[in-house]
């Protein structure tokens, strides 16, 4: 699915990172996934940035 959506001019993001950048370590493993239009990741993205900042 994030292959399809990156293909079609959208994003698929983790929470941490760009999900095809994802390497999973067992065959089952499972990650959270935003999929979605580039502007709504890119808010998505935002949203996570400025909740690290409060954390930090």
């Amino acid at each position: 699915m994030s292959f399809l959506m990156e293909q079609s001019g959208g994003q698929a993001f983790t929470g941490k990172q760009r999900a095809l950048e994802l390497v999973p370590k067992k065959i089952h493993e499972r990650s959270s996934i935003f999929l979605g239009s580039y502007d709504d990741i890119e808010e998505i993205k935002s949203l996570y940035a400025a909740a690290q900042e409060q954390d930090a």
